[in-house]
């Protein structure tokens, strides 16, 4: 349910229903397989999977060699950031201190609940919600960075006005806030673009 392997079985699935929907001839008719990142990934898998449904495949930026605890994506995200301002990158960085020392304190968590915005409260004590709250905190900086200026206005794609520089400026200016409060900024903005 909801798995790579379920997705591949879809198209499968909607292949076969195509081909007898519209009637198309088994052996003539040809499926190439196509998509980008995550779906090229797909792509490249369903044409191993199911060789004689497909054709061929074209697996663009596909993640083929699936890493758990990838932190070199973190460093292009790093670096990326820093064509833009070095003080952005340690700026998130004392952030990320902040955080630390805020959720070890006793209100701390009731605190950047409230600062960015959670839906839930945060057990300090569950690996969980930990990693999920400093992965989802990252992940606004990952995404602009990614997709940054990468001209989808034209398909009605949210957030496109938001570029690397726009979150550099905001953890760069307003320095009478803490790192942290311009962290939450961030966060904030992404919030509001994103509902």
């Amino acid at each position: 349910y909801l798995s790579s392997e379920q997705a591949l079985a879809d198209l499968a699935h909607f292949i076969s229903f195509a081909e007898a929907q519209y009637k198309l001839p088994k052996n003539k008719t040809k499926w190439i397989a196509i998509g980008g990142s995550y779906s090229g990934a797909l792509a490249g898998w369903f044409r191993l999977k199911y060789p004689h449904l497909v054709a061929g495949a074209v697996a663009t930026s596909a993640p083929i060699n699936a890493q758990l605890n990838f932190k070199e994506y973190l460093a292009v995200v790093r670096n990326s950031l820093q064509t833009i301002s070095a003080s952005c990158t340690t700026n998130i960085a004392q952030a990320v201190t902040e955080l630390d020392k805020m959720l070890n304190s006793t209100n701390g968590p009731a605190t950047v609940k409230k600062m960015f915005n959670l839906c839930d409260d945060i057990d300090v004590t569950n690996g969980l919600d930990m990693s999920n709250l400093y992965s989802t905190l990252a992940g606004n900086f990952e995404g602009v960075v990614q997709y940054n200026k990468d001209n989808r206005a034209f398909e009605g794609a949210l957030g496109t006005n938001i570029t690397m520089k726009t979150l550099c400026d905001l953890m760069d200016t307003n320095t009478n806030r803490s790192a942290l409060q311009r962290y939450a900024d961030v966060n904030s903005l992404l919030l509001k673009a994103y509902g």
